[in-house]
């Protein structure tokens, strides 16, 4: 699941600009750097439906949005019953499928585009072994600092500014190779 938390500001306007959560299908690889460390490239689709909220506001439609982040876990508990582990690294929200986003009274939000720099990413996470090679997870993802998204308004010149905190949850069933 995907969450953009909130509404995102589009600024300098009084409109904000609403992500709702999404489900969607996740991956992810981990290469082993030592006994507890691991480089973690993961990725998620979601679609979620963009709304205007605010006087004048109204529904859109649904983006596509995939962010691909590269991480650094450390795993803590090795052979535990559950083996948690927290992270630092970088994402990248690609944006697609953004054109005619809202239609509302209040302003046309003609596209958004994926910002032009990486976020820093806070990880937590936690693995239950099934097996020797098998294993059950939950990874939670947050941008602890603002990722901003281009959005384009019909009437205005250049792209304004919606800040956001995306949250990406994801469960999954692991094997080790």
């Amino acid at each position: 699941m995907q969450s953009f938390p909130g509404n995102g500001h589009v600024q300098p306007t009084s409109a904000y600009l609403r992500l709702a959560p999404s489900l969607g299908p996740a991956a992810a690889a981990d290469v082993e750097l030592g006994h507890d460390l691991a480089l973690q490239l993961a990725a998620s689709e979601a679609r979620p439906r963009a709304s205007l909220r605010g006087e004048g506001g109204g529904e859109g439609r649904r983006l596509r949005v995939v962010p691909l982040s590269l991480s650094l876990v450390r795993r803590f508990g090795d052979g535990a019953r559950v083996e948690p582990y927290a992270g630092a690294g970088l994402a990248f929200p690609f944006v697609r499928r953004s054109l005619d986003v809202v239609d509302a009274s209040a302003m046309h939000v003609t596209r958004i585009e994926q910002p032009d720099h990486v976020a820093l990413i806070a990880q937590l996470g936690a693995r239950v072994p099934l097996s020797g090679r098998w294993w059950a997870g939950v990874d939670a993802k947050l941008f602890p600092f603002e990722s901003t998204l281009e959005t384009h308004v019909e009437g205005r010149r250049g792209a304004l500014q919606t800040n956001f905190h995306p949250l990406i949850v994801a469960t999954g069933v692991g094997v080790r190779f």
